[in-house]
Formats: structure tokens, sequence, C-alpha cells
């Protein structure tokens, strides 16, 4: 519900609206990566602090991210999956594996958004792997 987006498990949480949002600027910002394209100018930093926006904004932006990663991907070249597209720690990332983080990023925040939701007493949406 649009009036929960504000809440927190405790106060050093995000809220469930920052939550969605964070999970949609790292999601484009690691698609972004992988394919060699840019962030939509509408996306919030995937880095610092995370702007609190109410649920139409933040269903948007997480739509925005899909779309737009999804169509990146698939005008991306075969050759581009092992090609290195940052560093972590020194360490060369390629396309493949920056892909990969942001399928297990998301994953992970999910499970958090069903801890967030169940603490409300809402049963989360069913969802096949």
């Amino acid at each position: 519900p649009a009036e929960g987006y504000d809440f927190k498990p405790s106060k050093d949480e995000m809220s469930f609206g920052q939550l969605m949002v964070h999970i949609a600027a790292q999601n484009s910002d690691s698609c972004a990566s992988a394919t060699g394209t840019k962030v939509p100018p509408s996306m919030p930093s995937s880095s610092g602090e995370v702007p609190a926006l109410d649920k139409q904004t933040a269903i948007k932006l997480l739509t925005l991210s899909f779309d737009t990663c999804a169509k990146e991907l698939d005008a991306m070249p075969p050759e581009q999956w092992n090609k290195e597209v940052y560093k972590f720690r020194g360490q060369p990332v390629l396309a493949s594996e920056a892909l990969w983080y942001t399928f297990t990023h998301t994953a992970h925040h999910r499970g958090q958004a069903e801890v967030y939701l169940r603490m409300k007493n809402i049963k989360p949406p069913a969802w096949r792997y």
C-alpha cells in the first residue's frame, strides 16, 4: 500500500520506498555498465543517500529500470559478455559478472522487501523462478 512506503523496520534501515528505489538505481547502473550504455537520466544515483519517493514514482523507476535493461540486453552483442566493464577492489569485472551481481542484488533485496511486508502483516505476492 502507498501509505507503507515510508515504513522502516528500524531507524537504521531504508524505508520500503527507498528500498524499491535502491533496487531500480543499482539495477540500472549495473546493467548500463555491463551493456556499455547510459543510465536513464531520470534514475537516481546508485551511490550515496537513497531518496524517499512515493509508491507511484518508485514503481515508475523500477519499471523503467527493468524495461531499459531488457532492451539493452537484447541489443548487446555476444562478445560483450566476456568484456571487462569495470574493476572492483582492483579486480576486473566482466559484463557477465556485472549482470550476475545485478541478479543476486535484486534477489537479496526482494527477500528483504518480503520481510518488510510480513512485518506489516501483508502476504508477499507469489512468484516463480
